[in-house]
């Protein structure tokens, strides 16, 4: 069964980070400063290199929910300080993240 754990601080955000086995993930939601501005961002790991995955967020009429859209951008970080340092800044606040 499929399910997510909700994130509630940076410091679990960056502690689940350290520790995402490949069939894991996080998604959370950028800021303005985001390379697609207020869109999600996916942050997975693979072969002990991190891939954050920024694209649209947008709304969906029929459900009123948000879902993902286009303009996927792709960054590949050979550790866990280089990732965090460019997901840090570019993060809404207050933390909205879930674990997948």
């Amino acid at each position: 069964m499929y399910s997510e754990k909700k994130i509630d601080t940076m410091e679990h955000l960056e502690m689940h980070m350290k520790v995402l086995d490949e069939d894991e993930g996080i998604r959370t939601i950028g800021n303005s400063k985001s390379p697609v501005p207020n869109g999600y961002i996916f942050i997975t790991r693979s072969n002990e290199r991190y891939c954050v995955n920024v694209c649209e967020r947008i709304l969906d009429p029929e459900t009123s929910r948000d879902r993902v859209g286009g303009n996927d951008k792709y960054f590949y970080f050979d550790n866990f300080e280089e990732a965090r340092k460019m997901v840090s800044p570019i993060i809404k606040l207050p933390l909205e993240a879930w674990l997948y």
